[in-house]
């Protein structure tokens, strides 16, 4: 049976992205490593990998990479840890799982040298993000849930300044619950991550919340809510401009729309998103989306149509590492 595929949103906690300057910080950091000493060019090349930031996730790979070779030789070890997870996140955000789960791995193995609850809140998340594009949810919810007891530790410590970054934990966990069928668990720490973003007004994180807020109603088949959730983080998306994540959500509304057999709506809302994606370089996501707009023309028996998006769904699947979607596509 051809499957409609959701996308229920996770973190990479150890990055938060602000687009603006960015031009100038680049020439800046750039400028700087003419006359850096080498022990200082790891931390300048994990900068600009920072500042590159997820719009740009080949140049991450690129700096990161950099930052890892240098970091080796002087033998900087939280340089190399840096390293090794922002290559990471810039392959999760080319949709190569793989590869982000391979050099999460190595970041692990780091970390347990350096031996601090911060760097494990970090990787244990990123590790958890890995695992649930590898389609191991339960492996995915031990690691959020490790990550949130590394924070936990923090706060009770007095090393975290507030209780901000705990709303990724709970949105990841709730992610986790949702997939794995327990919608009241979802529900309760999806709530939790909304109320978090809501009290520090972040905007990205409370349209993230509504999305997910959006999947579990989704499963749940009360698709009018589900819709009413996804129309207000896209109209947050729209105003934030992040083209992956409008994308996202579009996707979304779309497999609700064709849930209540709006088609024409469904079909509009996937080639959007098919788009966005393209331009972002998403290929995991473009397979989602290409598997959904296939599903439709099935419904509407046209399978001349809906044949070479199957067909891209598959290729690309198979590439990319997507395990949990390969099913949904047969």
């Amino acid at each position: 049976m051809h499957k409609k595929i959701s996308f229920t949103l996770f973190f990479v906690l150890l990055f938060s992205f602000h687009m603006n300057s960015q031009t100038g910080e680049t020439d800046s950091l750039l400028r700087k490593l003419n006359t850096a000493k080498t022990y200082e060019k790891a931390a300048i090349y994990n900068r600009l990998a920072k500042t590159d930031a997820k719009n740009n996730p080949e140049k991450r790979i690129k700096y990161a990479t950099e930052a890892l070779s240098v970091a080796g030789e002087t033998g900087q070890i939280k340089e190399k840890l840096t390293a090794l997870m922002q290559i990471a996140t810039g392959y999760a955000y080319l949709g190569d799982n793989n590869k982000a789960l391979e050099y999460d791995l190595q970041a692990l193995e780091t970390a347990q040298k350096i031996n601090d609850d911060k760097q494990f809140a970090t990787v244990y998340l990123n590790l958890g993000y890995d695992y649930y594009y590898a389609g191991i949810p339960e492996k995915a919810l031990e690691f959020n849930l490790k990550s949130l007891e590394a924070k936990n530790r923090l706060l009770e410590k007095g090393r975290l300044n507030s209780d901000k970054s705990f709303a990724a934990s709970y949105n990841n966990i709730g992610s986790l619950y949702n997939m794995l069928g327990n919608y009241d668990k979802a529900i309760e720490y999806h709530n939790k991550a909304l109320n978090i973003r809501e009290k520090y007004s972040d905007s990205t994180g409370i349209a993230t919340s509504l999305h997910n807020m959006g999947t579990v109603y989704e499963k749940m088949d009360k698709n009018q809510k589900a819709g009413k959730y996804y129309r207000n983080a896209l109209t947050i998306r729209k105003k934030l401009g992040n083209k992956r994540q409008i994308a996202e959500t579009l996707n979304n509304l779309g497999v609700v729309y064709k849930k209540l057999n709006d088609d024409k709506q469904a079909l509009n809302c996937y080639f959007q998103a098919i788009e966005l994606f393209k331009t972002v370089g998403d290929k995991g996501k473009i397979t989602a989306a290409a598997n959904n707009i296939a599903g439709l023309y099935i419904k509407e028996k046209k399978p001349d149509k809906a044949f070479p998006f199957i067909k891209k769904s598959l290729e690309a699947a198979g590439k990319t590492g997507q395990k949990q979607i390969l099913p949904e596509i047969y």
